[in-house]
Parts: structure tokens; C-alpha cells; sequence
């Protein structure tokens, strides 16, 4: 098995496993009563942009086990490892600031959200560059 096809396979594994731990803390949220209603909405939309995040790096994960070009799975590699550092910095510190009331790295959610929104473009950039050079079916 190639290093690519492992590290997809590690992306996609990790990522099952904390979409599961974010059904755990969405259901777990629901019966808190202690949280006011401005971190039980800030909590609800962190938990809401890694659950599609998620979802997004486990699908690249899958597409990198059915192409056969190198190119692209470097290419799914690189976007999967932006979107989890995106949802890391996003998401994990509105989990800090209002789980473990640390605000010391609440600066980190913007540049979060921007590595997001980047990597949504990088990989269209490179759908586009893929069927442009005519490889796609």
C-alpha cells in the first residue's frame, strides 16, 4: 500500500471517529442546561461545520482509493490535510473558549475559517484543472 493510500486511509478512519465523537457532543449538548443561549449556538455551528467537514475529507478519502493517478491523490492529500487543520483551528477552539473556557486562542477561528473557505477553492481549482487537461470521464 502506497504512503498516499495510508494516509488517506488514517485521514478517513480519524475522521469517522470524530464524527462520531460529534454526535456524542451534539447529543450531549442538548441535555446541558448550564451553557447560556449564545454558547449553545456558537456550539451547535462549530459542531455543524465539522460534521460537513467531516464528511468532505472522508469522501476524498474514498475518491483516493479508486483513482489510480498519483497527481490526484497528492492532490487529495493536501486538501484533506487543509480541511482537518481548518476544523481543527475553527472549530476546536469555540470548543475551548466555551467548553474549557480558554480564550487564549480564540484569534485562531478566523484563520481557521480561512483555511477552509481556501481549501474549498483549491479543490475546485483542481476539479477544474483535472477535466481541463482532459483526464476526467
Amino acid at each position: 500500500m502506497t504512503f498516499s493510500l495510508r494516509y488517506a486511509l488514517l485521514m478517513t478512519v480519524l475522521c469517522m471517529l470524530l464524527a462520531a465523537l460529534g454526535v456524542g457532543l451534539n447529543a450531549a449538548l442538548a441535555h446541558m442546561s448550564h451553557f447560556t443561549e449564545q454558547a449553545l449556538r456558537s456550539l451547535h455551528f462549530a459542531l455543524n461545520i465539522q460534521q460537513y467537514h467531516l464528511l468532505v475529507i472522508i469522501g476524498l478519502g474514498m475518491l483516493s482509493y479508486i483513482t489510480h493517478e498519483l497527481g490526484l491523490r497528492r492532490g487529495i492529500i493536501i486538501i484533506q490535510t487543509l480541511f482537518f487543520v481548518g476544523i481543527s483551528l475553527f472549530s476546536g477552539t469555540i470548543y475551548l473558549k466555551y467548553l474549557a473556557s480558554i480564550t487564549t486562542f480564540s484569534f485562531l477561528t478566523m484563520y481557521g475559517g480561512l483555511l477552509l473557505i481556501g481549501s474549498w477553492v483549491l479543490m475546485s481549482a483542481c476539479v477544474l484543472i483535472y477535466c481541463i487537461k482532459g483526464r476526467a470521464r
